[in-house]
């Protein structure tokens, strides 16, 4: 294991950090820039049967499509999600510490 993860796990393990968290979020409401405070360097989008975007950090960051950009690498300790009202569509994210940790991997062999 290298140093710098060793020290970030260790810094997760005496902070008691989350290593990652799954946000669910229904889109049947519509939600213009949504503020979350998490922070994070990872978020992946595990579904999203619908259209949403996400900035990172300030409210005047450039939107980013979450269909498609699935996998995002960016420090993060701020996040604003809008989407317009979408009656039965969902958003399910993961956003983790670092993708060093946590890392999805969602091809079929």
């Amino acid at each position: 294991m290298n140093g710098d993860l060793k020290n970030l796990l260790d810094e997760i393990k005496q902070k008691r950090s989350r290593i990652y968290s799954v946000l669910n979020l229904p889109l049947d409401g519509a939600r213009i820039d949504f503020e979350l405070t998490i922070s994070g360097t990872y978020l992946y989008t595990l579904i999203l049967d619908g259209t949403a975007s996400i900035k990172f950090n300030e409210i005047t960051a450039d939107s980013i499509d979450l269909f498609k950009s699935r996998e995002i690498i960016c420090p993060y300790y701020r996040l604003y999600i809008s989407n317009i009202a979408q009656a039965t569509k969902s958003l399910i994210l993961c956003l983790a510490v670092s993708k060093d940790i946590f890392s999805i991997n969602d091809e079929t062999k």
